[in-house]
């Protein structure tokens, strides 16, 4: 599950709309990776980019383990605090 704070939710159209135009592709996701995909050619598809950020930077290669790393965050579900109360008797 992707990790959107709920505060930064209206940051997922900016960043669904980063991976629209990319270079000459009008959508990065199914002009490139789906086809790379359904082609079977792993080394190719591991050495496309995973996607783009706002700024149409490169968030790294499919193959490379350390830009998945960076990216964890952002995969992992959103900590909730909990608040409890404690009473203590003497």
């Amino acid at each position: 599950m992707i990790k959107i704070p709920e505060y930064e939710i209206d940051k997922l159209e900016t960043i669904i709309k980063a991976q629209n135009i990319v270079g000459a592709y009008k959508n990065y996701l199914n002009d490139v990776l789906k086809p790379a995909i359904e082609c079977g050619d792993w080394d190719k598809f591991e050495a496309l980019d995973i996607g783009f950020s706002v700024t149409g930077e490169s968030l790294g290669k499919i193959g490379d383990n350390d830009a998945w790393k960076k990216l964890h965050s952002f995969f992992e579900p959103q900590k909730r605090s909990h608040k409890d109360s404690r009473f203590h008797f003497k």
